[in-house]
Order: structure tokens, then sequence, then C-alpha cells
């Protein structure tokens, strides 16, 4: 799994669900969000992502030490994978914020615990003026 290196707090749900926050080897952890796909917005001003095109790639760049890496591609991520074009990539803003502390959730087949071929993604952020996480992605 090649979040794994970067995961603090993370809890194991019986070896079939995995849920863990996100840092750098810097340790920061807050970071901007890139995306390929497209935002819809909520009717209380939430922000959810959605494939664009039938695919969606998202990435995470420290804003400690610049490092970025993937969260998930829909052509390579999952147990169902769809080989896409690569598009640009759009920052994600909320309310004029753009750094994002980041949870990771996960659902796998008890075969494929740990690896990049889990059944069910979500990602969570969180920014520093809220204590309430928010769900921008979901792959079930």
């Amino acid at each position: 799994m090649r979040l794994e290196k970067n995961f603090i707090d993370e809890i194991n749900h019986e070896n079939v669900a995995l849920e863990a926050n996100l840092k750098r080897d810097c340790e920061g952890q807050m970071f901007t969000i890139m995306h390929t796909g497209k935002e819809k917005k909520s009717l209380f001003g939430g922000i959810s992502l959605a494939k664009k095109d039938g695919q969606i790639r998202i990435k995470a760049l420290c804003k400690n030490c610049g490092k970025e890496f993937v969260l998930y591609d829909s052509a390579t991520d999952g147990s169902k994978t769809k080989e896409a074009p690569a598009t640009k990539y759009v920052k994600l803003a909320i309310k004029d914020r753009d750094a994002f502390k980041i949870n990771m959730k996960y659902n796998f087949m008890k075969e494929n615990f740990k690896t990049d071929r889990f059944e069910g993604i979500a990602i969570d952020i969180q920014d520093d003026s809220s204590k309430k996480e928010r769900r921008i992605y979901e792959e079930l």
C-alpha cells in the first residue's frame, strides 16, 4: 500500500477496514489537495469530488515541505480500475481555505488487506478552523 508509510493514528478494523490520518516525512500534516474530477456543492456549503469523464485522480501537496503524493487514482487503485487519459489538476478550496488534514478510510476483502486492491475508499478532510471532518470523496 503506497501511503502506508505516511499513516499515523492507524485503526485496523479486523483486517477488512483501515482508517488513518496522513503525515509527510517532514512531519507536516496540512496539505493542499489537487484533483482531476469535478466539484459538486452541497446544500450546506460542502464540496465533494466526483469523477469527470469516468476518472478521477486526487493528490496532496504538503504545505510544510511541498512534496506530493497520490491519494487516489481511479485508473490504478482499487479492485475495479479503469484506464483513463490524464487531465489537468485543479486545486480544492473550500470557503477560501486550501490547507487540510487528511483522513483516509479503506474497505478490503480480507485477502487484500493493506494493498492497493481495496473495495472502497473515503477521503475526509479538516481545516484548522473546524473540528469536524468533511467527506470530499467516496468510492464503493
